[in-house]
């Protein structure tokens, strides 16, 4: 019987796991950590270790308000608590941290990659990353560079949850990049050579995006006074160095070239203006697609851009007529206002003018399909025929209805005849 029961606990061990294991000392902690039979290592006391721990795959280490100094290597929770590496550098907590937080879910790998799972992190003082290092914020997750701090980034930022910049983040690389100024695709996978770039979403509310290249130094490519000048937009990076601006209203701050291969999306709302004097000069084999508002002055732009749904902006001192004539023959043009004029790939709105209903004594027509925009004519209606005139009446009494009286008075009258007969 003991027996059975033994086994019993033993399977039901294996099948129902403990949530959680309390832990007062390192000891327990690593025992904790290479278990089997639990998912989660509480700290009820504050825990230093003399040696690194290397955790179980998906074991977590919850500080529970508690402090946990030395080396781990697994998944830690916050929890109110605070983490300090061996050499005291107080890098998660609630004061004082590199990264303040009070719920942030944060794994460290052996070779020093930093994945937040899910949470709020906030840069709590200026760093630097190191060479190499890969940090990965997940879709559930926000990294906030605040107002008045930097981070001086040497690693790759592989961006799915949501990266604000308030402050300053300035990328260092070894080699020249394009318009973005971020390192080549073949560093991503790069061994010990810097990678310095920004994979994801950058949003960025009052802050500013530097990058650094050894021919034009440090650039400060988004933000106020940037190479693309916003004080608040959303910006997307992909591994092959293209471009989407999806949220936010960008200004060209400076002329400059766009990178070969590149493309350059503009958001269905999103605007990209290039202000009189200055220049952007897409590369040959550069794509730029506008679902957004395109502003520049010089009309050459729409013969370089791809204006899927978007609207050209030109503003000039020409004419309407020469403008029409200057944009490509499909293009619908109009007047948003003074010298400046609107530009679309298709013509919308469209509606029906000229209709004419035809009567018996002229023929009619099934009206003009016209531009609201523009005015332009896009189909042309057709003549229809005249209504055929109804057939002659007397006293209003169709000739038909009469010949029906009557040969239904006939019929009866014979009726009559032939019963009077019989």
């Amino acid at each position: 019987m003991k027996k059975i029961l033994l086994l019993l606990s033993v399977i039901f061990i294996g099948v129902f796991p403990v949530e959680a294991l309390e832990v007062t000392s390192e000891t327990t902690l690593k025992s904790c950590l290479t278990a089997t039979d639990n998912e989660k290592c509480i700290l009820v006391a504050d825990i230093e270790l003399t040696s690194p721990v290397i955790s179980s795959s998906g074991k977590i280490v919850d500080l529970n308000g508690n402090t946990l100094k030395g080396d781990v290597v697994g998944i830690i929770n916050v929890n109110n608590g605070d983490y300090y590496t061996s050499s005291n550098f107080h890098i998660l907590g609630k004061t004082t941290a590199s990264y303040l937080s009070e719920n942030a879910s944060v794994q460290v790998a052996s070779n020093g990659d930093l994945t937040i799972l899910s949470g709020e992190v906030e840069l709590g003082m200026s760093m630097c990353t190191t060479p190499g290092q890969v940090i990965t914020i997940k879709e559930n997750a926000t990294f906030t560079i605040p107002t008045g701090k930097e981070l001086q980034l040497y690693s790759l930022i592989k961006n799915e949850g949501n990266l604000i910049i308030k402050g300053r983040l300035t990328q260092f690389t070894t080699k020249e990049g394009g318009s973005l100024k971020t390192s080549n695709p073949d560093l991503y996978n790069s061994t010990g050579e810097s990678n310095a770039a920004v994979v994801g979403d950058i949003k960025i509310i009052g802050g500013t995006y530097y990058t650094w290249d050894p021919i034009y130094d440090l650039v400060a490519m988004a933000g106020k006074n940037a190479a693309y000048g916003t004080d608040e937009a959303i910006f997307n990076l992909d591994e092959n160095i293209n471009i989407t601006v999806k949220q936010g209203d960008v200004v060209l701050g400076s002329s400059m070239n766009t990178m070969p291969n590149q493309t350059l999306t503009l958001n269905s709302g999103t605007s990209f203006t290039i202000p009189k004097g200055k220049a952007l000069i897409i590369n040959d084999t550069t794509t730029v697609v506008v679902n957004g508002t395109f502003e520049a002055s010089d009309i050459s732009y729409l013969e370089e851009i791809e204006l899927v749904d978007g609207l050209f902006i030109l503003n000039s001192d020409e004419t309407l007529d020469k403008v029409k004539e200057l944009a490509n023959e499909t293009d619908c043009v109009y007047e948003l206002d003074e010298n400046v004029y609107g530009i679309t790939k298709e013509h919308s709105t469209l509606v029906l003018t000229n209709k004419i209903e035809a009567t018996t004594e002229k023929e009619g027509y099934t009206g003009d399909m016209v531009c609201s925009k523009c005015g332009e004519i896009i189909r042309k209606g057709t003549i229809t025929k005249k209504l055929e005139k109804n057939p002659q009446t007397l006293d209003g009494i169709t000739i038909s209805v009469v010949f029906g009286i009557i040969s239904l008075i006939s019929i009866v009258i014979a009726s009559l005849y032939l019963k009077k007969t019989n």
